[in-house]
């Protein structure tokens, strides 16, 4: 559906008026649609292929959790923890040094 404008797109903010107006339809029809198809709304999945590219990230760079989370269009390295302990059950540098 929209999965592949949501990866071109990682390091930015999407609204869901973009990824839904990319698609050619209304929001609400839209989001009927990507759950239907997908079993989570898109700002959950935009939010999973982010925390996935982190991972990658945190695997296979040396970038710091701060540029990490610029990378990925999180200004704020505290509010990207966050998101990240909820998404992968810990913490960006815990999950580091486990995969390690």
């Amino acid at each position: 559906m929209s999965t592949f404008l949501l990866q071109v797109h990682i390091q930015k903010k999407l609204s869901i008026h973009e990824i839904a107006s990319s698609s050619g339809l209304s929001v609400s029809h839209f989001c009927l649609l990507f759950k239907k198809k997908t079993s989570h709304t898109p700002i959950e999945h935009f939010t999973f292929l982010k925390m996935q590219r982190a991972c990658l990230l945190l695997d296979f760079s040396t970038l710091r959790i701060n540029e990490i989370a610029i990378d990925i269009g999180y200004d704020d390295p505290y509010y990207f923890t966050r998101v990240f302990k909820r998404v992968m059950g810990k913490s960006p540098l815990a999950y580091r040094h486990n995969n390690k």
